[in-house]
């Protein structure tokens, strides 16, 4: 079993730069005033996305919906022609609180449940697939839930077979 243990950092619903990470950056400190980020530790190294739409040469985005029946957040990494895309999705996200990670299901179109992927595309010709399962540990924690101003922080790790 891959262990892959994530940080989710502050996120404002709406892009506001293209600010790109340094490669010597760690993971940025968690905020609670909506930084447009999303961030993780994969195994021992920094994942970073932010929230940037048209960014010149590369780049991240964040897409972010919430509604009364899910929050998702999904992050992308750009690494040259290959990327790695990490999302997180919550049914019913209310108030601030725990929230555990299990599997998605599936109703007609719509994904369904709380759970947790990351896609490694960085190996050429060997793309790896991590999801939660009901049998995988994992785990949101938000700590800010701010409906008026489109900010959610919070943290979350899981473990993907």
């Amino acid at each position: 079993m891959r262990r892959t243990s994530l940080l989710l950092l502050s996120l404002l619903f709406w892009a506001t730069d293209c600010e790109l990470f340094s490669d010597a950056e760690k993971l940025p400190k968690a905020t609670q005033h909506g930084a447009d980020t999303m961030a993780a530790e994969v195994n021992g190294e920094p994942w970073r996305s932010r929230a940037c739409w048209g960014c010149i040469e590369g780049g991240g985005g964040l897409e972010v919906n919430h509604n009364q029946d899910y929050f998702s957040v999904r992050g992308e990494q750009p690494i040259g022609a290959e990327e790695s895309l990490l999302e997180v999705q919550v049914q019913r996200l209310t108030a601030t609180g725990r929230y555990p990670l299990k599997e998605r299901t599936f109703k007609g179109s719509n994904t369904l449940g709380s759970f947790a992927t990351f896609y490694d595309g960085t190996e050429r010709g060997n793309p790896r697939y991590y999801l939660t399962t009901s049998t995988s540990q994992g785990e949101v924690h938000v700590t800010k839930l701010d409906t008026v101003s489109r900010i959610v922080s919070g943290t979350f790790w899981f473990e993907a077979p």
